[in-house]
């Protein structure tokens, strides 16, 4: 049911992350390279990569989850983050669902 009122910022964040292919960290001036965008049971995800990085490489994980009107923002980042951030999110919107 909260599908007929999810917040007007998850869906403005679902038509903008795809445009974003690469960007430059503004702090580290690092380059980084955006893989593929999943949409999925109200979780928005993604990895980014580092290029260019040390041995055994740097990425990042990030999910953005919608539950109940609340908005769950993880960025998680490591050698291999592979799916951690969508699993933070969901866990953490699993509390919400339950709470509300």
């Amino acid at each position: 049911m909260y599908w007929r009122c999810r917040p007007a910022f998850f869906d403005a964040s679902t038509q903008q992350w795809p445009a974003c292919h690469q960007y430059t960290h503004t702090q580290s001036e690092s380059q980084w390279s955006v893989g593929q965008i999943s949409n999925a049971n109200g979780t928005l995800s993604t990895t980014a990569t580092q290029q260019n990085a040390g041995a055994p490489g740097w990425g990042c994980g990030r999910a953005l989850a919608l539950r109940n009107n609340v908005i769950i923002d993880i960025n998680t980042c490591s050698n291999n983050p592979a799916d951690s951030a969508v699993k933070i999110a969901n866990q953490i919107a699993a509390n919400v669902s339950a709470r509300w």
